[in-house]
């Protein structure tokens, strides 16, 4: 994977520490008013957590979004993280060549 190919992206959790601010909401409000534990709020703040499909569909309600946006900025931000990884874009170097041998062989 190329990383011009690929554009930089943010953790979710970014975005979702500037609403919660911008609504001058605490990390234990946000978390009670997704109905999950604090930690759990913190874990993605931080960025140490992924956003699953159920916590977006949580923060979607509670921002008036789609849970897609925050599954999409989740995505993106999980891409862009592989494009960085040089063990894995090698990896990904290497298949063509062994989908080209493997049909050369049939």
């Amino acid at each position: 994977m190329s990383t011009s190919r690929v554009p930089m992206a943010f953790h979710p959790g970014e975005y979702i520490r500037e609403e919660i601010a911008v609504r001058g909401w605490s990390q234990k409000q946000f978390a009670d008013i997704l109905g999950i534990d604090k930690s759990e709020v913190n874990n993605i703040l931080r960025e140490r957590r992924n956003v699953t499909p159920r916590i977006a569909a949580r923060i979607g309600a509670a921002f008036g979004t789609s849970s897609e946006l925050w599954l999409g900025l989740q995505q993106m931000y999980d891409t862009y993280q592989l494009s960085l990884d040089k063990e894995e874009s090698k990896k990904l170097a290497q298949i063509p060549k062994r989908v080209k041998e493997l049909a050369l062989a049939w």
